[in-house]
């Protein structure tokens, strides 16, 4: 397959000889690969090491980045690239104006990105957004670094609107751990906010720093445990690194350069792969649909007015059948999509109503008024963790309920389509539209992958914006001059509230899933009604021509050419 976007560009140019434009998302596509720009993300939980092995790969002997001593510090993400001199920019949303310091040291730094005590981060995290810090590294160049808050955040606000933000739009993950077995906390973050989302492009790295250097025995069964920890959640395939504060280029290869290296290798090779990936599948699919319109007409324009007649009739009543066809697929999907919706948060719901009476009989069973406020206090972190695995499982399920509705409907429809009477002439043509029409099976797989897994797709999204919501209203009630049973009765009041605002977020996700999947079949429904109108209207054209011989040749001549482009994506045997 090609890869190398020099040739890809030189295909684009071919194609339009053959006089075939690249649509925008074509043109969109070269234009990104053309001006790379590589996203890394290094995640982890706070003192794990983010900050302290960017500083370490990235500034050498300047450390920028504040790292963090008994404290979750960062308070927004940043953004590490290449400049001409060491400058850092961020926007003030208070003052609404762009702040800019020239050769900034850490103590500059530090008080505009990451504070020692709570109430300071969200302070910080409520004024400035959008910090970029430039740095003349070369290997910064086309890159963008984030470094961004703990996985363990105990805000849950500032890590949903950080970290879990970015996912979504960057290249690679790299994950520091400490060195040891993986915590639950980061297990529960790979299945849960990584994989689950198909973010795919994953790496880690054990940062063994001078507080916790291991020797190499012990380091490498560290390594090995990491491993399988991986691989018993099916993710074998991932790398995993160790960087050390001891290594030098001589010693073992565990160093600043040679995991610098690693990662921006790794990103900008699965970035580029990416990439090249989209622009093949784009220019295979503009090829496909022209070699398919041109075998027809070279099909229809060999017809006489008798042959042409009679297509022309069996090409209406096939129209007629598809519209009919189609638009019933279309009420039947809805049909049937609305009940498992609706079966999916009938479920949702009986989920949270045994989470709330779990919590509420909790209290209920405390024998100290202190006992039940401490519990109020840690509402977020009983409830949280449940209402995710709930919603998660169940737009899982609801995924998974469409897949099975298409899979059956496609069957019937396929079996009626081909038990329907085509009569004669209809078969012989060679344009793939009127013979294999079912083109939209085929990119639905995509679609769905697309839409409801990869990176920024509705299932990531729900457990982004609504799973990961705070509950903040029951830590407010915690009187002391109130006997337990009232302040049970007002917790589960505003609990009830909450929820109820959940399970509308909930349904709408689902709502906004089934709508994007029928505007996707109501596309495609008439993308493949106007391919078989291109069969009456390559007949109406052939009709008035008056040089059928020389068209043909022409016709011919360019089948060939594009035959030859699509020759060259052809997988290798």
């Amino acid at each position: 397959m090609l890869k190398n976007l020099e040739m890809l560009k030189s295909t684009v140019a071919q194609m339009k000889t053959c006089g075939i434009s690249p649509d925008e998302n074509l043109r969109d596509a070269l234009k990104h690969a053309e001006n790379p720009l590589v996203k890394i993300a290094f995640v982890g939980k706070f003192q794990a090491g983010k900050s302290h092995i960017i500083n370490k790969l990235f500034f050498g002997d300047q450390p920028l980045l504040q790292e963090g001593h008994g404290l979750c510090m960062s308070a927004i993400p940043v953004a590490v690239t290449y400049g001409e001199a060491p400058h850092i920019t961020l926007y003030d949303k208070i003052n609404h104006e762009i702040l800019t310091i020239s050769n900034p040291d850490r103590e500059k730094i530090s008080p505009l990105i990451a504070a020692e005590d709570e109430e300071e981060r969200e302070d910080i995290f409520n004024r400035f957004e959008n910090v970029v810090l430039e740095y003349p590294n070369l290997a910064l160049q086309n890159v963008v670094v984030l470094d961004t808050p703990g996985i363990n955040d105990p805000n849950d606000l500032l890590l949903r609107e950080t970290t879990y933000r970015v996912l979504p739009d960057v290249d690679t993950i790299v994950m520091v751990v400490e060195p040891r077995t993986l915590s639950k906390i980061e297990l529960s973050f790979l299945q849960k906010k990584v994989f689950s989302g198909g973010i795919n492009r994953f790496m880690m790295v054990i940062s063994c720093k001078p507080q916790n250097l291991l020797n190499e025995t012990g380091l490498a069964t560290i390594v090995q445990e990491v491993k399988n920890q991986l691989t018993a959640i099916g993710k074998s395939e991932i790398p995993v690194f160790v960087y050390s504060d001891a290594s030098t280029p001589e010693t073992c290869e565990n160093n600043a350069e040679k995991i610098k290296d690693s990662i921006l290798n790794f990103a900008q090779n699965y970035a580029a792969e990416n990439r090249a990936a989209k622009i093949v599948k784009r220019i295979q699919n503009a090829l496909g649909e022209e070699m398919c319109r041109l075998k027809l007409q070279s099909t229809i324009y060999g017809k006489n007015q008798n042959e042409l007649n009679c297509i022309k009739i069996k090409a209406v009543e096939r129209l007629n059948e598809m519209r009919s066809a189609l638009a019933s697929f279309s009420d039947e999907f809805e049909a049937r999509a609305s009940l498992r919706r609706k079966n999916c948060q009938m479920g949702f719901e009986l989920d949270l109503l045994e989470i709330k009476e779990a919590f509420l009989k909790k209290l209920q069973e405390t024998d100290a008024m202190s006992d039940a406020q401490n519990n109020i206090a840690i509402a977020d972190n009983i409830l949280i963790p449940r209402i995710e695995d709930a919603a998660i499982s169940r737009i899982g399920q609801f995924q998974k309920d469409i897949e099975d509705i298409f899979a059956v409907m496609k069957k019937e429809l396929r079996n009626r389509w081909e038990n329907a009477h085509l009569g004669a002439g209809m078969e012989e043509l060679d344009g793939g539209w009127v013979q294999n029409w079912n083109s939209m099976w085929i990119t639905l797989g995509d679609y769905l992958l697309s839409v409801l897994v990869l990176p920024g797709g509705l299932f990531l999204s729900l457990g982004l914006r609504f799973v990961l919501g705070k509950i903040p209203v029951l830590k407010d009630f915690m009187p002391s001059n109130l006997l337990k049973a009232h302040m049970i009765n007002v917790v589960e009041e505003s609990l009830n509230k909450q929820l109820a605002h959940i399970e509308e977020d909930f349904e709408n996700e689902l709502v906004a899933i089934q709508n994007k999947v029928s505007e996707f079949i109501q596309e495609e429904s008439r993308r493949e009604i106007s391919r078989q109108q291109l069969v009456l209207e390559t007949i109406k054209d052939q009709e008035q021509s008056v040089d059928t011989q020389n068209q043909i040749l022409s016709i011919q001549s360019k089948i060939a050419n594009i035959s030859d482009l699509l020759e060259q994506f052809a997988p290798e045997q």
